[in-house]
């Protein structure tokens, strides 16, 4: 029996109450407008619910939007949020896995005391080299500075902040040497994550002692979700392949460990009644183990609803109430975790599944066996869920990845349990699990060489840019509509489609950007500065002075893969990892000719060892290229055409080398890549990086737009 609501299912509560969630953190009202709004509807909502369920909807959504403001707004007096650029003593508890890679240590603390005063919060240390002494439960004292999380601030940019805000860390902990940290006892500790954190210890030791490399990395990523020691061009072939997702513990991993000690128990003579239900400690242990990341907890919580309500409670539940409850129940004590990507894409992958894919292996059937008509429908259903969400995160998509996943899935199928069964041999005989180990790193293989050789087909994937709002909303009505067809029939669906494709060509006719100008983007950069400008004949331009080469893959490739980019026309610098993903069309590296640049077509472009001058009607950019720190140097004796009434943009280090040039170059406005220390009163021209973010400058030739990117 299906258990039905009387009155609005539970999935519609939860999504009014994420619409909740997403309003209270881009309208910006007080706590106590909130508050007061939320207090009439919940009374409008009792006097007149009776048969009006939009009011239920209403007052649900209005809980949403007071619960972040509470959850972003509200924190105790003593938080240690509140004790930002103290540099001294903080005391705290370990209170999680710590993940130790090649070059450093990273783990998060339970803040008890700053400075001698006491105080709450999470604190995410970063220790600068590799340290195991550390691990679950150490209370710890620090010597260090307490910042706020690190972020650039650029277009399209990972916003480290707003990542761990998601984990409630507001504060960060940068420890450089050994003697700023140690150990000073054991704190309080919860008896369940200290046996998962032993659980996981002993698997990751048993998992690195059977299998040799990459294979004990791939065991690593697939059963515990540690992949950082995967090697890089491996997690490519899986991105590429669209099969990165069986490397990040979800639904599938979990469904795994409920079959494998399912028939454990069974071997044992335990009813299956009994079986199901001893899984529900075996789950809980697992997403423990796990670090509870938002797919394995979605996951979890799905399995053990369902496991209670057919073996306690009798009752077949809908499956989109499970999804609802599981929702609510990660959403209400943090309501961040809806902004969190792997939370978003567990949820629509798995709504993708239950939604598309009865209606998709329908249609396979006629032609395909069973077993890999469920897999190509289940696959191809939660790719194309997702594949919104995937174009603007990863700004690329898989071609080959229905054949892929036809042949890797199964194969995850058989290693993960082998896996756990290795691991709980060794626990009795080596010899008994290196049988079964051996076996499994046969699979991972043969895995690992079908991974590879699907990667390097051609075109095996392909760069796309970041959809609009409007294009997603579009996918889904086209979407959900052809779904739909059976109910609606095929001359509504092609009606609904028509219009939706009408909708599309007026987007990018009419409200598409306009393209005559140029427009120039100026990145927030650790060091150095890079700039790129897109002139009006879609010819582009990319400038690095001094910018290293992971700054260029972290920053400037995201923003070049958001647009679509395949070239850049001319680089000035060096291009450190954009050439394997972007064509590049002429290039200047050190030796920098003098003369006029001709590869951005009519746009006048000059340049020399010293500087680059970009012309565009009565706007022009200066680019001093020369040793940029040494105030003997050739900079200060740079010179070019003069302004002749131009209206000035200099992009230069810092406010003294502006300063300098200012009188020189008769700057309009001066775009500051490093700090900005200023003296007296701020000045309007001067446009500092690291303040306010990249600087977006439109101009047509005479009026200038000037746009700051902040997070």
């Amino acid at each position: 029996m299906v258990v039905q609501m009387n009155t609005i299912p539970l999935f519609s509560i939860t999504i009014a109450y994420i619409i909740g969630i997403v309003m209270g953190r881009y309208i910006h009202i007080g706590l106590g407008w909130i508050y007061g709004i939320c207090l009439v509807i919940v009374c409008l909502s009792i006097v007149f619910s009776r048969g009006k369920n939009y009011l239920l909807l209403l007052t649900t959504m209005a809980i949403g939007c007071l619960f972040y403001s509470m959850d972003s707004q509200l924190l105790p007096a003593n938080h240690i949020s509140h004790f930002i650029n103290y540099k001294g003593t903080i005391i705290g508890n370990i209170i999680d896995y710590p993940q130790i890679y090649s070059n450093r240590t990273q783990f998060t603390i339970e803040a008890e005391s700053v400075g001698g005063i006491k105080t709450c919060g999470k604190v995410q240390v970063g220790l600068a080299w590799m340290d195991n002494r550390f691990e679950y439960g150490d209370k710890v004292l620090l010597v260090g500075m307490i910042r706020q999380p690190f972020s650039l601030k650029n277009p399209d940019g990972f916003d480290f902040g707003q990542y761990l805000a998601h984990q409630k860390i507001l504060v960060v902990c940068c420890i450089q040497g050994d003697n700023q940290i140690k150990r000073i006892g054991r704190g309080r500790v919860n008896p369940i994550m200290a046996f998962s954190v032993m659980i996981k210890n002993r698997a990751v030791k048993s998992i690195y002692q059977l299998l040799p490399q990459p294979q004990s990395s791939f065991l690593d990523g697939v059963i515990l979700g540690n992949r950082t020691s995967l090697p890089k061009n491996i997690q490519k072939w899986f991105a590429d392949t669209g099969t990165l997702h069986i490397l990040a513990v979800s639904g599938m991993n979990v469904a795994l460990v409920v079959i494998t000690f399912f028939f454990f128990f069974r071997l044992f003579g335990i009813s299956k009644k009994l079986a199901y239900l001893l899984n529900i400690p075996i789950i809980i242990i697992f997403c423990l183990v796990t670090g509870c990341v938002p797919s394995v907890l979605r996951a979890s919580l799905m399995a053990i609803l369902f496991l209670i309500s057919r073996n306690l409670l009798d009752r077949d539940i809908s499956i989109y109430h499970v999804i609802g409850l599981a929702a609510l129940i990660c959403l209400v004590p943090c309501p961040q975790m809806v902004f969190d990507l792997s939370f978003q894409l567990s949820f629509l992958a798995v709504l993708g599944i239950v939604y598309l894919t009865p209606f998709i292996s329908e249609k396979l059937l006629f032609f395909l066996p069973r077993w890999l008509a469920l897999i190509i429908a289940t696959t191809l259903g939660a790719q194309l869920a997702t594949t919104p969400l995937l174009s603007c995160s990863f700004h690329k998509m898989s071609l080959i990845s229905l054949a892929s996943n036809a042949i890797v899935v199964p194969l995850v199928g058989l290693i993960t349990p082998l896996g756990l069964i290795s691991f709980g041999l060794n626990i009795i005989s080596y010899k008994l699990a290196w049988l079964i180990a051996y076996l499994n790193y046969l699979l991972i293989t043969l895995l690992l060489i079908c991974v590879e050789f699907f990667a390097s087909i051609p075109y095996a994937c392909i760069p796309v840019s970041s959809p609009s709002f409007l294009d997603i909303a579009i996918y889904y009505l086209v979407l959900i509509t052809i779904s739909l067809a059976s109910k609606i029939g095929w001359r509504n669906v092609v009606l609904i489609c028509l219009i939706a494709a009408n909708l599309f060509l007026w987007e990018q006719v009419v409200l598409s950007r306009d393209k005559a100008g140029l427009t120039a983007t100026f990145f927030d950069i650790k060091k150095g500065s890079v700039a790129y400008l897109e002139f009006e004949n879609n010819k582009r331009m990319l400038i690095n002075i001094d910018t290293k080469e992971g700054d260029m893959e972290q920053v400037v490739l995201p923003f070049l893969q958001a647009k679509g980019l395949r070239m850049i026309n001319v680089v000035i610098g060096d291009t450190g990892a954009l050439d394997k993903e972007i064509k590049i069309g002429l290039r200047f590296g050190e030796n920098i000719p003098s003369g006029r640049i001709t590869g951005c077509g009519n746009a006048p472009i000059f340049i020399n060892p010293m500087g680059i001058q970009i012309d565009h009607g009565r706007v022009r950019f200066l680019f001093p290229i020369s040793p940029l720190s040494k105030e003997g140097s050739g900079l200060f004796g740079y010179q070019l055409d003069p302004s002749k009434g131009k209206q000035v943009i200099l992009n230069v280090p810092t406010i003294k080398i502006a300063r300098t040039l200012e009188n020189k170059t008769d700057a309009k406005i001066m775009i500051i890549s490093r700090g900005c220390k200023w003296q007296g009163d701020k000045d309007s021209r001067i446009l500092s990086i690291k303040e306010g973010g990249a600087v977006i400058i439109t101009t047509d030739g005479e009026d200038m737009r000037i746009k700051r990117y902040e997070l």
